[in-house]
């Protein structure tokens, strides 16, 4: 290893995790806010366990995030074919998402609880029970991811 940092953060009682994130030098700024906002995350997220615990939280944006996506031609029509949500700034990390959980992320309100912000985005996208299912499964783990990273952050309850 070139070169690299190491961060301990001793939470009270038990329950050790390990997490290890490749950067790439190049692209890091400054990213100590985010690094906070990313303990805060992690500790919040283990004390609450479960993807419906989750899902009844408040969330919201807590960095820039940048939304990509690539298409590509099939027949007379573009297809999606990939995604993610970039930090923009920090650590820079991108966690890979689809055209309809980018949709989740972009409709976060601070307000709302996440459950409801999935259910009026699939409403709003025209989705049945099993495509609203697989968009919150796809979405607890976006969300989970970014809130790792710090890039999201809890809002209250």
């Amino acid at each position: 290893m070139s070169e690299g940092g190491v961060i301990l953060h001793k939470r009270p009682g038990g329950g050790h995790s390990a997490r290890v994130d490749e950067l790439d030098e190049d692209d890091l700024d400054d990213a100590g806010d985010q690094i906070l906002r990313a303990f805060e995350g992690r500790t919040r997220l283990a004390e609450l366990r479960s993807d419906e615990a989750v899902m009844e939280e408040r969330i919201g944006v807590a960095s820039s995030l940048r939304l990509e996506r690539e298409l590509e031609p099939a027949g007379s029509r573009a297809v999606d074919v990939e995604g993610s949500v970039e930090i923009a700034e920090g650590t820079k990390h991108a966690v890979d998402a689809s055209a309809d959980a980018q949709e989740v992320i972009a409709s976060l309100d601070s307000r709302l609880r996440l459950a409801d912000v999935v259910d009026t985005t699939a409403d709003r996208l025209g989705f049945d029970d099993e495509e609203t299912e697989a968009l919150r499964e796809e979405t607890i783990e976006v969300i989970r991811e970014l809130l790792e990273l710090g890039a999201l952050q809890f809002r209250g309850s």
